[in-house]
């Protein structure tokens, strides 16, 4: 039997899905470790501010108690709730892959609670293993608690910190992560005329240190927290 293919015209062609946009700033973290994001994030913040607004933080924690399908012996209103609280942990996690589909940078807070967590959705989700595959973004690890990865880290975590020295800390790792986003070719530096309240924030004036993980944004292959 002939079988004829007929090429679609150019009219005719669907046109290419647009490469989204990377603005986002993947903050992934585990629910026993809010105290701490709590100090960090007022130096994300201001790094936000520093860049021109031109990333998004984009959080997802874990929860301290994972959501359960319900026992199929349970009461009908004990169904409804366990169903409801389980679709809307299920909206928020599709939420976090898609939001790190569109990463600029990808931060892991990372704790023995966090990396339990992790490791188990890169073995049940596809689409979060593949994402880690060669992933089109810097990963910068922040360790939040002491947590055995295989791998030396040069800075204490961020728990081992209190009052005036973990305020230090987390300006420290605001630094470092501005310094790998300054780099990002989805950063645009922008020339303006400054003003009184922008010349406290001129690029340079914070001092940022070497991150042993920079090197996570120049190699292409599979991230992971264990090494």
């Amino acid at each position: 039997m002939d079988t004829t293919v007929t090429q679609a015209s150019p009219e005719e062609k669907k046109p290419e899905a647009a490469t989204p946009t990377r603005n986002r700033i993947a903050i992934w973290f585990h629910d026993t470790d809010r105290e701490l994001l709590i100090a960090l994030d007022p130096h994300l913040q201001l790094l936000r501010l520093r860049l021109n607004k031109q990333f998004i933080l984009h959080y997802f924690a874990y929860p301290k108690e994972m959501p359960k399908p319900p026992a199929s012996d349970a009461y009908p209103f004990e169904k409804e709730y366990e169903g409801k609280k389980l679709k809307e942990y299920q909206d928020t996690y599709n939420n976090a892959i898609q939001g790190l589909q569109r990463a600029a940078l990808f931060l892991p807070c990372i704790s023995n609670a966090f990396t339990i967590q992790f490791w188990k959705d890169t073995e049940r989700d596809p689409r979060l293993d593949s994402l880690l595959v060669q992933p089109d973004f810097p990963i910068l690890p922040v360790l939040m608690r002491p947590t055995a990865t295989g791998e030396n880290h040069q800075s204490e975590p961020l728990s081992a910190h209190e009052g005036y020295q973990r305020e230090v800390a987390c300006q420290q790792l605001a630094s470092a992560i501005e310094a790998t986003l300054r780099r990002s070719p989805h950063y645009t530096a922008q020339e303006h005329q400054p003003t009184r309240s922008s010349t406290w924030f001129l690029e340079g004036s914070i001092p940022c240190f070497n991150q042993e993980s920079e090197a996570h944004s120049q190699r292409k292959k599979r991230w992971w927290p264990f090494h």
